[in-house]
């Protein structure tokens, strides 16, 4: 019904023809106008957003057919909203009202306290300093810090010019940046204090936040000109504030490498501190750097061999199990392969580390041959910690612990399982880029959400609802449960409904076969069946295939650590990008506000609108900074290569045996030849002579033959030759008798 009733809208007059150019094309656009109001009802009533949006494509087709001036001439309007005034018009209108009189009141207000302070003595100028210091050190201990910097700031300005020393007041308005994470405003501060108010008594703690900012900020020039400051400056500071700026260069040396800086600032920390047992531990690592091991193991030895006690802090068993792992690392790489087993063993399971000393255990009993406690320190560490980062190590690790022990099957297992990794890893990147196109639609989508609140369009806010709701579906239809995705088992289960359809066809291929009477195609046809059904074997259950997938939680674990990483990488690169940008963007705007006297509300309420954009994109790259994403460092690559190279080696060694076995049994049955034909030539010379005495014996036969014959011959001839009886004939009974 639809469809026609746009069929009828566009059919043209019966007289077209007979009409003028100029009138037909009036009452074409007069038609299309109905079509498009029309289709501006149609797509309020759309039951779904594929509707509406399939209308508002033929709209727009319709509008750039036509020229929109005329529409516009005729009554329709091609965007509404757009002539109403936006909320943010609005909003600007109120704001700039307001922020004129709120303006006026306070330069009215500044301009008395001007006066005050002009025309007062020193003794009320004092006292106006000490009650504004008050205030402002009130909001600041209550952690106002934005207003308590803004009433340090308006000290500075108000009475910098009395003689009064305001180190102090720079010092606390650099302690408000640093809460805010403004931290390139704290750093103009506490420079400040160290260059002009270098008697103040602040000037240590001013120089710490700065050896903590350069830190921060990655500026390591100014870093070591600070610590040289703060040290020439040293003695002259509290306790407290020395020992933690040489605990910390010590730190920040350590990190970087320089173990001589390192051990020289260590070794300043005083032995009473709170930072000295911190200071000692960090010492006997700068020591097993520079390889001087018997000073690191008798300082860590202290610490692992401190006993736990309900009362033992946290801060003490972290130490005692760290030192113990430094331990087992050390007496590993001097070849002490027992006491490194037992430093790894003595860690405590609950310590964050756990799978390193685990992994060190399993490297030191491989070392001395044990290679079952190996296998079964691996094992542990897997059941304790299936995403640690030396997994793939562990298993490479366990692998060739089970070849050695002839447990080729099982070595094969864990060899496999780090080369299918990758699999799990391009699996979850495909993810992460299906669910980084459907975020950035959702962010356009927002936008243009947010245009349709200003413009008060309400048709185009509540389609952008249904497309947020359809984009919502379309991430909830991914199935994302934890950190492995589902794109891996959605391309299972597309296999195996492939394999499904294949089975049907050959089944039905064989049917037919059999019907027609091919035998040969029907045979080739349930072959082909069997061998769809071993692998549809193969892929088993979802259930089977949901585990598989859960079996590789580092690669899932790893792949969005990637993801997450290159998020924060890109936003940073945004921040800075956006910072700059900013910066200059306020540059220009002070430059017209001198230019332009007559707009100066407007050009003030754009400086602040920047400034403040300028100090939120500061505070979220310092918390990007300050908090970094976790660093899972696998060495994947390294670890699959040496498994593939192992899997080769072990497949090699397996075709070796089988060839050296195929290899034996050939000369094993080269000798059975040689024997059986020893046998035969004994065999075919027994013959021979057995033929030789059959014919020996035939000619004895034959000789016998003749003799017997010769001899009956001659018994005829000298018995029966010559007859010798008196009758012819012999006498017989019956002719004896009497006739």
């Amino acid at each position: 019904a639809r469809e026609d009733s746009l069929a009828n809208l566009l059919k043209l007059p019966a007289d077209a023809h007979s009409q003028p150019v100029e009138e037909n094309y009036f009452a074409e656009v007069q038609r299309v106008i109905e079509v498009l109001q029309h289709l501006d009802r149609l797509q309020e009533v759309a039951p779904d957003v594929e509707t509406a949006l399939q209308v508002e494509e033929v709209r727009r087709r319709l509008l750039h057919a036509v020229d929109a001036r005329l529409l516009a001439v005729l009554g329709y309007d091609a965007h509404p909203g757009n002539t109403r005034r936006t909320v943010a018009e609005v909003l600007a209108e109120w704001k700039r009202a307001y922020y004129a009189d709120y303006s006026v009141h306070l330069a009215r207000a500044q301009l008395m306290y001007t006066s005050l302070l002009k025309q007062g003595t020193a003794d009320e100028r004092t006292r106006m300093l000490k009650r504004a210091l008050q205030d402002a050190l009130g909001n600041y201990r209550l952690g106002n810090y934005a207003l308590a910097q803004r009433q340090f700031t308006a000290i500075l300005t108000d009475y910098s010019g009395y003689g009064y020393k305001l180190g102090a007041v720079y010092f606390y308005r650099g302690e408000c940046f640093y809460a805010r994470s403004l931290y390139d405003h704290a750093w103009r501060d506490y420079e400040t204090i160290a260059k002009r108010f270098p008697a103040s008594q602040y000037l240590g703690e001013a120089l710490f936040r700065l050896l903590r900012l350069s830190d921060k900020m990655g500026k390591t020039e100014e870093f070591d000109a600070a610590y040289r400051r703060f040290l020439s400056e040293a003695s002259r500071f509290e306790a407290g504030v020395r020992n933690k700026g040489h605990y910390l260069a010590g730190y920040v040396f350590f990190q970087r490498g320089k173990l001589s800086e390192a051990e020289a600032a260590l070794s300043r920390v005083d032995k009473a501190s709170r930072y000295a047992e911190r200071a000692r531990f960090l010492l006997a690592s700068v020591l097993a750097g520079q390889r001087r091991f018997p000073e690191a193991i008798q300082i860590f030895g202290r610490f692992a061999g401190k006993g736990s006690h309900p009362w033992t802090s946290g801060v003490d068993t972290f130490l005692r199990n760290a030192a113990r792992l430094r331990l087992g690392y050390i007496y590993y790489e001097q070849g002490e392969y027992d006491r490194a087993r037992e430093a790894f063993t003595s860690v405590s399971p609950g310590f964050e580390k756990y799978d390193q000393s685990l992994l060190g255990a399993a490297w030191a009993s491989y070392q001395l041959q044990d290679y079952r406690q190996a296998v079964g320190l691996v094992d542990r560490l897997i059941a304790t910690n299936p995403t640690s980062p030396g997994l793939y190590e562990a298993l490479v690790l366990a692998a060739e612990c089970q070849r050695s022990l002839g447990n080729t099957d099982e070595a094969l297992a864990n060899l496999r399982y780090v080369t299918n990794a990758q699999d799990v890893l391009n699996y979850t990147n495909e993810y992460n880029r299906e669910r980084r196109k459907l975020l950035d639609l959702l962010g356009e989508v927002k936008r243009i959400q947010k245009q349709a609140v200003e413009r008060q369009d309400s048709h185009a806010f509540e389609l952008g609802n249904a497309i947020r709701a359809h984009l919502q579906d379309a991430l909830a239809s991914l199935h994302y449960r934890s950190r492995l995705g589902s794109v891996a088992l959605r391309e299972l289960k597309k296999e195996r409904t492939h394999l499904f359809e294949l089975f049907d066809q050959l089944a039905s291929l064989s049917a037919e076969a059999d019907s027609a009477g091919v035998e040969e195609v029907a045979e080739r046809a349930a072959r082909q069946e069997q061998r769809v059904l071993q692998v549809l074997e193969l892929y088993g259950n979802p259930k089977r295939a949901t585990t598989f997938f859960g079996d590789y939680a580092l690669a899932g674990k790893e792949g969005f650590s990637r993801y997450e990483n290159d998020l924060r990488a890109r936003l940073a690169q945004e921040l800075k990008n956006e910072r700059t940008l900013l910066r200059a963007r306020l540059v220009e705007v002070r430059r017209l506000r001198e230019q332009h006297a007559g707009a100066a509300v407007d050009l003030d309420l754009v400086e602040n609108a920047f400034r403040h954009l300028e100090e939120r994109s500061g505070q979220l790259a310092a918390w990007l900074a300050e908090h970094p994403a976790e660093g899972l460092q696998t060495d994947y690559q390294r670890w699959a290569s040496v498994a593939g190279y192992s899997m080769s080696d072990i497949t090699y060694a397996l075709l070796q045996e089988r060839s050296d076995e195929i290899g034996g049994l050939a000369r094993n049955l080269v000798a059975i030849n040689q024997v059986m034909e020893g046998r035969a030539e004994i065999l075919q010379q027994r013959l021979s002579d057995f033929d030789e005495q059959i014919r020996r014996l035939e000619q004895r036969l034959r000789d016998r033959q003749m003799e017997v014959r010769r001899q009956e011959q001659e018994e005829y001839f000298e018995e029966k030759y010559f007859d010798d009886s008196e009758r012819e004939v012999p006498e017989t009974p019956e002719s004896a008798e009497p006739k």
